[in-house]
């Protein structure tokens, strides 16, 4: 006769039951905790401060939060010098502060006035449209107006995890000679410049290459910057271009472009004129339809999501929706998304020469 089996109670109200549900939970955090720290040293799994350790190994930095800048009209009485650190106001309430002292002087009318460069206490992705920024926040005597006759350069928001890797990986190719894939990764090293591509010619003939007559031997390469429709906003920063393609590229190989020149002038005199085209914009009119909130109620968060998701496009990238659609249904309380480009729910395919932006504010409904 079989010996009965020995059976073993488990359950919620058994002191055997608590001690192993307790035992599970622990070794389940020590799981986790372990799983944590081993995607902690892989740069495509790591986030936060773990990646900047990961890619501070390769000497790339995370790029912060830089405030915007503005050019400052100053009017009063001819003779009064306005202070360094003095606070103004735009319509938006975005206080700016001055970063020089400003003395006010005669423009032929009596009148004093000063030009004198400020910028936002606040960091990140903010800017003002021109004659916005009106208000006086500290007064000073005989200071009686102020504007900014030109819109301000705007600021830069904190680099992200994906924007980091992105760069690190980038960087990394810059050992790799003066490849396409290595000039362009020098060239996103300037913060002032939001994509590029770079083609090349290698034949011992002329080629039209991705919208440009390249010679034999040649390199095309596309640039878009922060300045008006993509360029560089100033000759600072066509020098530095100008210069870093110079360096990078080898004996015998030349530049073309459609859109910039600029002679480089070598130490021992020699000049070469460097040249590259600016990237053309293919604007998308984004539209979205969200489910379970009303469209006021998400309407802030949904364009920011719509346009950090256009400014990670780079040149020649295909604006997607599905990318776009995961991001929305994060948001709290929606339970259905539907993204549409220009009126149609099809991805956006540009040209390698091309980049994909929004057109303007975002469409929501719901």
């Amino acid at each position: 006769m079989a010996e009965p089996r020995l059976h073993i109670d488990r359950g919620r109200d058994t002191f055997l039951g608590n001690i192993t549900a307790l035992m599970a939970q622990q070794l389940d955090q020590n799981a986790q905790l372990l799983h944590a720290v081993y995607d902690a040293q892989d740069p495509a799994t790591a986030s936060g401060i773990h990646l900047d350790k990961r890619c501070a190994l390769t000497r790339v930095i995370r790029r912060q939060a830089q405030p915007a800048t503005v050019e400052l009209k100053l009017t009063g009485d001819s003779g009064v010098t306005v202070p360094a650190g003095q606070i103004v106001e735009d319509t938006a309430r975005q206080r700016w502060r001055t970063t020089k002292a400003a003395p006010l002087t005669d423009d032929g009318t009596g009148q004093g006035v000063a030009l004198v460069a400020a910028r936002s206490e606040v960091v990140g992705e903010l800017g003002a449209e021109p004659g916005t920024i009106t208000k006086i926040v500290t007064p000073v005597a005989g200071w009686l107006s102020v504007t900014n006759p030109q819109a301000a350069t705007r600021g830069i928001d904190r680099e992200t995890d994906a924007q980091l890797r992105q760069r690190r990986a980038f960087s990394l190719q810059i050992q790799g000679g003066s490849s396409c894939a290595v000039i362009r990764g020098k060239l996103l090293e300037f913060s002032f410049i939001t994509s590029a591509q770079v083609f090349d010619n290698p034949t011992n003939s002329t080629r039209m290459v991705a919208g440009v007559e390249a010679p034999p031997h040649s390199a095309v390469v596309y640039i878009y910057g922060q300045g008006i429709d993509g360029a560089l906003e100033n000759s600072t920063q066509t020098e530095e271009v100008a210069k870093l393609l110079y360096h990078a590229l080898t004996a015998g190989v030349r530049t073309a472009g459609n859109d910039e020149k600029w002679t480089v002038t070598t130490a021992d005199g020699a000049q070469t004129v460097v040249q590259w085209s600016y990237a053309e914009a293919v604007t998308v009119d984004v539209t979205v339809e969200v489910e379970g909130v009303t469209a006021a109620s998400v309407s802030e968060e949904v364009e920011s999501t719509v346009e950090k998701y256009f400014e990670s496009l780079g040149v020649g990238d295909t604006a997607r929706r599905l990318p776009l659609i995961v991001e929305i249904a994060k948001i709290e309380g929606i339970t259905g998304v539907e993204v549409l480009f220009d009126g149609q729910p099809d991805d956006v395919a540009v040209e390698p020469y091309q980049l994909a932006a929004q057109s303007g504010a975002t469409v929501i409904q719901g």
